[in-house]
């Protein structure tokens, strides 16, 4: 729904738009704008039918100097001049507003919620003609949202501060992995612990290649909304305790010197009204989110660490960066090459991985402070047009480079674990029945044997003759369309008028962490001479392969699953059950393809035309195209053991449990129930019964957290237990 640009007010940078840039306020009590009983939302507004505010949407104080003028519904905030216009037809780059995107159905190339996933928001209004109204409100995240999210404790973090920090985090997720392995090992059935340490195995390898850490207790992660009547050194943290000092980390992270220590300060009676009991939303001075990586309020998040258990490392703010303005130091020029959404992720990567090595072998502040501000450039440099060739140069990158990268690339495990690796052979799991003797004693004791497929794909790369081309033909293959481009080579093939190229298939990039010895990736290609946080990610990477081999081998030691004919007569009922309940869940994946080949389809139609898009684009595109067929083809998976309040659910009933368990159905029929089943079902049946619900390894673990200072429901989440559950189990020892 367009909202008329009459009701829309641009508070430009000289007004002080700039102290809340992408904060979207809105009137209260205007039934098309309402964001029900959220205190705010992260969203878009359509704008005269073609052009959208983007950012974080809360209200606007009802009463003072900053409270919406008569007329005015909406004040979008921008760190733009004055004499930009709002709405700039002509030039997009010059323009207040975005236009949207006319080239694909999702016109903010956004996730927007659907109805049935909003929880505190409302989507539709009743207006004075007593009809349903949909909302201008186009919400891509609501109050609550972020909380939920993941949390670990990044390395580009943790590798940055002491290394006791990371030894101890790393440990705690050592610790909780032994403790699963041991709740797995002791299920009672056979088919479902082999599946579920093959999968346990694959997260411990993961774990291993991306290092991340255990989170530190009472770790949060918020959105940043602008409070100007904040001190620098406070913040407004609902659920933080008054007075206690609190960490703020923006990821990309880069240097200590970006990390703010503030106090919390919940008693700001401004705040209150704002932001109320924020679930996941932190208030603080717009000095401060200067000093987070440049962060601004259009949806940026940071993470919340308190002080009062852990120390954390920070350093004052270098001084040249305070007032450091990448548009005034390295504005583009007329004829410029523009930097490409490509350019700006491959550089951004660069810059990460350069300001990581150095630090981690001990680079002096005057060149992080280089490393710092390139990366500030190149951050801005897409979207306002910047030099940033001439950043790179003046800034010394090619130096900096050579000292701590001198082989070029990433130089350090932090960095090296998680690049990629494209030349390596397109590979499969060799099947066991034709291992050698070594192999299969090798594969026995837990690790992954591959054999190279051999396979061969046509060279598109190639230049083809053009001489040979009519010229109709020479123009596709001058033309930018790629599909066109590759179908006339394959006619030009199929006509004998040009040579089959081929080449060996590779892998598709994959990250060398799961390639390598941890130790060959440190920046001494040892353990011996590399620097001791080098030593400590690597020992804990080694250590969760081993893990992984473990369960591996545990999995591929466990007996047949052999059917018992007795049981299956006697259970002739729950057999037929089964049988059906597994057809009903199977029924979605002929869906389930179509939606994945449409998606796919118009993804790559819309990547011709986004060539330079960002990994992040890309990715949430293609969840945009398959949310969008899943819904036109049907596709809703009835997953075995869901749904229990849904009265046309796929429960799995516990008499049916006792068929499986007394062999009642073959091995491939038990697979098929738990590849279609809600895991937590599974598990809850096949984990032996405790006193108090909860394996033992893990009750152990829980009574350590609880002495470490970690809340029950971050506990629960770590160790994937009913928080009721494990309150009962704590309360009672």
């Amino acid at each position: 729904m367009s909202v008329d640009p009459k009701r829309v007010m641009i508070k430009y940078n000289e007004d002080g738009g700039i102290d809340k840039d992408g904060l979207i306020e809105i009137r209260r009590n205007v039934p098309d704008l309402d964001i029900g009983r959220n205190h705010y939302v992260q969203g878009r507004i359509l704008v005269d039918k073609d052009h959208y505010l983007k950012g974080m949407i809360a209200y606007a104080p009802d009463k003072g100097p900053d409270a919406l003028p008569d007329g005015v519904d909406i004040r979008f905030n921008t760190n733009k001049h004055r004499g930009t216009p709002m709405i700039n037809r002509e030039d997009k780059d010059n323009s207040v507003l975005k236009p949207i995107k006319t080239k694909q159905d999702n016109i903010f190339g956004a996730n927007i919620k659907p109805d049935d996933e909003l929880t505190r928001a409302q989507r539709n209004y009743i207006g004075p003609d007593g009809k349903e109204h949909q909302s201008a409100i186009n919400i891509v995240k609501e109050e609550g949202d972020v909380d939920k999210w993941s949390k670990n404790l990044a390395s580009q973090f943790a590798s940055k501060q002491p290394p006791m920090l990371a030894k101890q985090q790393l440990k705690i997720l050592r610790d909780n992995a032994e403790a699963e392995l041991a709740e797995i090992s002791s299920y009672n059935n056979t088919v479902v612990k082999a599946k579920m340490l093959e999968d346990f195995a694959g997260r411990c390898e993961s774990d291993a290649v991306h290092l991340q850490a255990a989170a530190l207790p009472r770790q949060k992660t918020k959105f940043i909304m602008p409070l100007t009547n904040l001190k620098p050194n406070e913040a407004y943290v609902p659920g933080f305790k008054d007075g206690e000092q609190v960490a703020l980390v923006r990821y990309p992270h880069g240097s200590i010197t970006e990390i703010p220590i503030v106090t919390v300060n919940n008693n700001n009676k401004k705040a209150k009204s704002i932001l109320g009991d924020a679930i996941d939303a932190i208030g603080i001075n717009p000095e401060t989110a200067g000093r987070l990586s440049g962060a601004d309020f259009d949806g940026d998040t940071v993470l919340v660490l308190p002080t009062d258990r852990v120390k954390i490392k920070n350093k004052p703010q270098f001084e040249s960066l305070k007032d450091f303005s990448t548009t005034d130091s390295y504005p583009g020029y007329e004829g410029m090459k523009r930097m490409t959404k490509h350019q700006k992720g491959v550089q951004m990567g660069v810059a990460s991985n350069l300001i990581t090595d150095m630090t981690i072998q001990g680079a002096d502040d005057k060149e992080i402070e280089r490393a710092l501000k390139f990366s500030m450039v190149v951050i801005d440099a897409e979207k306002h047009g910047l030099d940033w060739k001439r950043a790179e140069d003046q800034l010394g990158i090619a130096a900096l480079k050579k000292r701590y990268q001198p082989e070029g690339g990433p130089s350090t495990l932090l960095s090296r674990s998680t690049s990629d690796d494209r030349e390596v052979p397109e590979r499969k799991l060799k099947n066991p029945s034709q291992m050698s003797p070594d192999e299969l004693e090798r594969w026995k004791n837990g690790e992954q044997i591959y054999v190279n497929t051999g396979r061969k794909l046509r060279d598109l790369s190639k230049t083809y003759p053009k001489k040979l081309m009519t010229p109709e033909e020479r123009a596709i293959e001058n033309g930018n369309d790629k599909e066109a481009k590759r179908q006339l080579h394959i006619k030009m093939w199929e006509d004998g008028r040009a040579q089959d190229v081929w080449k060996n298939a590779n892998e598709k990039p994959i990250e060398k962490g799961y390639l390598y010895d941890p130790y060959t990736l440190t920046s001494t290609g040892d353990r011996e001479h590399a620097q001791r946080i080098e030593v400590i990610y690597a020992d804990h990477a080694t250590a969760m392969k081993d893990i992984a081999r473990r369960a591996r081998k545990e999995a591929r030691k466990l007996e047949k699953f052999e059917v018992d004919k007795e049981a299956a007569k006697k259970y002739a009922a729950q057999v037929q059950s089964l049988k059906d309940k597994i057809a009903v869940a199977e029924a979605n994946a002929p869906r389930e393809k179509q939606a994945q080949l449409r998606a796919g389809q118009e993804y790559r139609k819309w990547l011709y035309d986004h060539p330079d898009s960002e990994n992040d684009s890309k990715k949430r595109q293609k969840g945009i195209f398959l949310d969008k067929w899943r819904k036109i083809c049907g596709a809703k998976k009835a997953i075995i053991g869901g749904n229990h309040n849904d009265p046309d659910g796929n429960p799995l009933t516990a008499k049916e449990w006792e068929a499986i368990q007394a062999h009642a159905i073959n091995r491939t029929t038990l697979e098929k129930v738990i590849k279609n089943s809600d895991m937590q079902t599974i598990k809850a049946y096949a984990m032996p019964k405790t006193k108090t619900g909860i394996p033992t390894a893990k009750l152990a673990r829980a009574r350590r957290m609880v002495e470490q200072g970690y809340t029950r429901l971050e506990i629960a989440e770590m160790l994937d237990v009913p928080q009721g559950k494990l309150q009962e189990a704590l309360e009672g020892l």
